[in-house]
Order: structure tokens, then C-alpha cells, then sequence
């Protein structure tokens, strides 16, 4: 107990270390994305009518048009839309994409240092993928519902959460050191 100033001062030090560290020494990435929305319906005059069965089947060729949006094909595509100085693989490094809560929406989002590249890059995948899974897939159509906007803030780091983890740090350090001490 004599030892508390000791130990809030080493959670204090282990905090501000971790915040300055993180502000100064790791590069703040941003996301966003496009979401799109896959349809199997049949084609009826002017309107539409879905099944159940046109639903499943949407849902599971999420995952198929997911995996053709990361192929070279599509990417190569993308580069060319966008003129980005990119490869392929650099790409897909940035991206993930994910099916919506099991339905026949799914989401695409880039992570990039830069929220402008990160935007450039998505809204060129939301203009190149509707036509290339046509070409592609036929009897089904892909529809963006959301295009990527300007990241407004970082995702990564969480600078808060890294002081807050340091101070802990810290002051588990200090505990242990006067606990030690104590003993010896």
C-alpha cells in the first residue's frame, strides 16, 4: 500500500508512452466499401417476380461473386478504371469482402493509409463488378447499393484504447516489481 503513488505513476508513464507511440509511430489506416446486392430473379415484362429459390440461390452465389471480385481478371479491371499504379495482389491485400447476415447482399471494403486511395480503389470495384460478373456469371445480375464514401477518420490505431492498455501494463509492471521487492 505504500507503494500506490509508485504504481499510478508507472500506469500514468505506460499510458502517455503508448499514446505518443502510437500518435507519432504507427500510420493510421482508413476503410470504406461499396456494398452490392445480387439478384436471381426471372425478367417478367417491366416487373420483376422473385422466389424463394431465386433468394437461396442469390445467397449462395454471394460467396462465388466475392471470389470472382478478388480474381486478376476483375482487379486488372479495376486498375485500369481507376489508373492506379497497383498490382493485382496489392489489391487484394487491401480488400475483404463478406457476405451481409447470410443474405444476397455483400460488402467489399478497402483499407489503405490513404482515405482518398481507399475510396478511389472501392468506387472503381462498384463500377467495374456489375459487368464483369455478367460476363462472367449469366442469369443473374449484381447491383451496387452503396458506394464508397471519404473515410472521415482512422479505424486503426485506436489511440485511446492503446493508452489505456499501456497505463494497464504499467502499473501490472509496477505492481509485480513492488510485490517482488516486498517479498525479497
Amino acid at each position: 500500500m505504500k507503494r500506490t503513488l509508485a504504481i499510478l505513476l508507472c500506469a500514468v508513464i505506460g499510458g502517455v508512452v503508448t499514446y505518443v507511440y502510437t500518435l507519432f509511430f504507427i500510420t493510421p489506416r482508413y476503410i470504406t466499401g461499396t456494398t452490392f446486392y445480387v439478384n436471381n430473379a426471372q425478367q417478367i415484362g417491366e416487373s420483376q417476380k422473385i422466389s424463394s429459390s431465386d433468394l437461396a440461390t442469390s445467397q449462395r452465389l454471394v460467396l462465388t461473386y466475392v471470389n470472382i471480385i478478388k480474381s486478376d481478371t476483375v482487379l486488372e479491371k479495376v486498375i485500369a478504371e481507376a489508373d492506379l499504379k497497383m498490382t493485382p495482389g496489392q489489391i487484394r491485400g487491401m480488400m475483404t469482402a463478406t457476405s451481409i447476415d447470410e443474405t444476397e447482399m455483400f460488402k467489399v471494403q478497402i483499407s489503405h493509409t490513404d482515405p482518398y486511395m481507399a475510396t478511389k480503389v472501392a468506387n472503381a470495384i462498384a463500377a467495374v463488378t456489375p459487368s464483369e460478373i455478367a460476363n462472367i456469371l449469366s442469369g443473374s445480375t449484381t447491383k451496387v447499393v452503396d458506394r464508397a464514401k471519404v473515410p472521415t477518420s482512422p479505424y486503426t490505431p485506436n489511440r485511446s484504447r492503446n493508452a489505456a492498455l499501456g497505463a494497464s501494463v504499467g502499473a501490472v509492471a509496477a505492481v509485480i516489481y513492488v510485490v517482488v521487492m516486498t517479498l525479497m
